[in-house]
């Protein structure tokens, strides 16, 4: 299991070295904090988890849905990007809010449609 946050990649080449590590397969999981939502490309990663996704949706912040649903479809979008099929496991108290909804569905027009309502 590969830790992935501010503490493990602090040193000057640690992000590289661990990024490299688990790209070559030395380690099956990784385990990590936001900073592994954007940009990384693992062709092997089949299965992403988002967890405590409640904390993000109910932040005291007026941006907090739109946070939220777009850190989810990026997690998301980390898995099954190479020949094989992904799945990505989001773990909230409350499934059936519609940031939660439309992430999950990658709909960002139906999302878009929404905040522009409350807006």
């Amino acid at each position: 299991i590969l830790r992935m946050d501010a503490d493990t990649t602090s040193g000057k080449t640690a992000f590289e070295h661990r990024f490299k590590a688990f790209a070559d397969g030395e380690y099956d999981i990784m385990v990590g904090t936001q900073m592994i939502a954007k940009g990384l490309n693992f062709p092997n990663v089949t299965l992403v988890g988002v967890l405590k996704t409640d904390n993000s949706l109910y932040a005291a912040d007026f941006r907090a849905y739109e946070r939220t649903f777009s850190l989810i479809t990026q997690v998301a979008g980390r898995s099954g990007r190479g020949d094989k099929r992904g799945r990505a496991l989001i773990q909230t108290f409350s499934p059936e809010h519609y940031v939660i909804n439309l992430a999950a569905k990658q709909n960002y027009p139906a999302f878009y449609a929404e905040e522009i309502k409350l807006r």
